[in-house]
């Protein structure tokens, strides 16, 4: 997930996955039913924060949530489009409490702020611009 800021440089922001990754929701989807091997999750993080660091950007890195197994994936929690944001409602009721530090960290930035309503739901890395 990336933002602006008010330089040329960029923000992305992201959070490691925590042990209880293991768990994650779509865990049986991709791995044919073997939890993950959180060492090689947090390795393959890593890098993932040193390439966005190596273009140039600016990592922010938020703290991990224990209780949420899929918090990493901070692309599902809003939509930015030119410093406009859209919360979307997750599509997963376990997803919902990790949405309000991403809600926190972004706010501030933006020139407009939407909120998806009820009974819609997305995920918004479900969503290709």
């Amino acid at each position: 997930m990336s933002t602006s800021s008010h330089s040329d440089k960029k923000n992305v922001i992201v959070r490691q996955p925590r042990r209880s990754f293991a768990d994650a929701l779509t865990t049986s989807q991709f791995t044919n039913g073997e939890k993950p091997d959180y060492n090689l999750a947090l390795k393959q993080h890593n890098e993932y924060v040193e390439t966005f660091e190596k273009l140039v950007l600016n990592v922010i890195l938020l703290e991990a949530e224990e209780e949420y197994p899929d918090c990493c994936f901070v692309e599902d929690q809003a939509l930015i489009v030119d410093n406009h944001v859209f919360f979307p409602i997750t599509g997963a009721p376990s997803r919902m409490g990790e949405q309000k530090t991403i809600i926190d960290t972004i706010t501030p930035h933006m020139k407009s702020i939407h909120w998806c309503q009820e009974p819609g739901r997305i995920d918004g890395g479900d969503v290709v611009r």
